[in-house]
């Protein structure tokens, strides 16, 4: 991708090979409901013609599709797939609750590159489809039923999965899950429930179960997923320039959690201008700069769907420079130890001999 710019001009490219597995694996939650039918698209991946796809649901393959021909491997999808957009697009259609689960597309064009994504899928059984919740460890979250007015609502149950996890009734909680208990509140008369020091294994399916004073009732659902918060990342840089021209290859690490991660980045031409965003997944990138443009900023910013942290670098071609400013004063240093450090062995050996000497000597 090349872009002309004001006073400079520099190259940035996203090398397929180089694209961490982190940020495509992060899923896309779909949700949808029993009979009806859902697509799922693998736009945004490298331009040219489809040589090969393949879905995996969960972890096994179930449909392919190559030289315009769909394969059906998967008995239970039989008859309910379609392939849209030359082969970019899977269309599931007759939607079961069984359907719910991982969707993995991975989609390779006719130069051998590969692109990824993953679909997060969970089907209903004709109720109102959650509300998505993220949320990070050790913090807390709110699930609200602020539009249900105090005084008509006699009980709310909520449930964890298919499991009860706690009843209000007559401004009491009733029964608590022992793993939820000490962080969980209600409050609002009712009509908010709070976790307190989340865990990753509080990710699930919560229903609240509204029974009003006319004996009548509803329901609420929220699709809650807990994150760890983002590593604080660094950013690693080999450089390679001439006269007039630098070659830089960026590297934007997180020490860990990099399966739930995704790397954008960010570039600034001045000190004081503003950032301009680029739309890449990657956690490398490679640039060309001319001379006018080696003072310019670049921000990666690593995310989750709950937390972000960014890390910036300025004056990338000039790393190595100031790698190399240093080494004649480490030379300098390595040059005197040499000189001094054998005049000092002599030294130390011959002030024990030198006193020696003295004594024997009559008096």
């Amino acid at each position: 991708m090349m872009k002309h710019l004001p006073e400079c001009f520099f190259v940035l490219s996203i090398f397929p090979s180089l694209l961490p597995t982190g940020g495509e694996d992060v899923p896309v939650i779909l949700n949808g409901l029993i009979n009806q039918s859902i697509p799922m698209s693998l736009s945004g991946g490298p331009s040219g013609p489809v040589h090969l796809v393949i879905w995996n649901f969960k972890t096994k393959p179930f449909v392919t599709y190559t030289n315009n021909q769909l394969n059906v491997i998967e008995e239970n999808f039989k008859g309910r797939l379609e392939i849209l957009d030359d082969g970019r697009v899977l269309k599931i259609g007759y939607l079961r609750l069984e359907d719910s689960g991982l969707y993995t597309g991975t989609i390779t064009v006719t130069n051998n590159t590969n692109y990824k994504k993953v679909y997060n899928l969970t089907v209903y059984g004709g109720e109102e489809v959650p509300d998505t919740l993220n949320g990070l460890i050790n913090q807390s979250i709110l699930m609200s039923l602020a539009n249900y007015s105090p005084p008509s609502i006699q009980q709310v149950i909520w449930n964890f999965g298919r499991n009860p996890l706690a009843t209000y009734s007559n401004n009491q909680i009733i029964y608590i899950e022992d793993s939820f208990e000490g962080r969980l509140e209600i409050l609002n008369d009712g009509r908010s429930l709070k976790i307190g020091n989340l865990r990753l294994e509080d990710s699930a399916l919560y229903t609240a179960t509204i029974t009003f004073t006319d004996k009548t009732k509803d329901r609420k659902t929220y699709n809650l997923t807990v994150y760890e918060p983002v590593p604080t990342p660094s950013i690693k840089i080999a450089e390679k320039k001439t006269d007039d021209w630098c070659n830089a290859t960026l590297y934007c690490s997180a020490p860990k959690n990099k399966s739930s991660l995704s790397y954008t980045w960010n570039y600034k031409m001045y000190r004081n201008s503003t950032y301009q965003q680029y739309n890449s997944s990657g956690d490398t990138i490679e640039i060309t700069l001319q001379k006018g443009s080696w003072d310019m900023e670049f921000m990666c910013i690593v995310q989750n769907p709950a937390d972000r942290k960014n890390v910036s670098v300025q004056n990338i071609c000039l790393y190595n420079d100031r790698r190399q400013e240093n080494a004649p004063n480490d030379l300098t240093c390595w040059t005197k130890l040499y000189i001094y450090l054998p005049i000092l062995t002599v030294l130390s050996l011959s002030l024990p001999l030198l006193c020696l000497l003295n004594k024997r000597k009559p008096e």
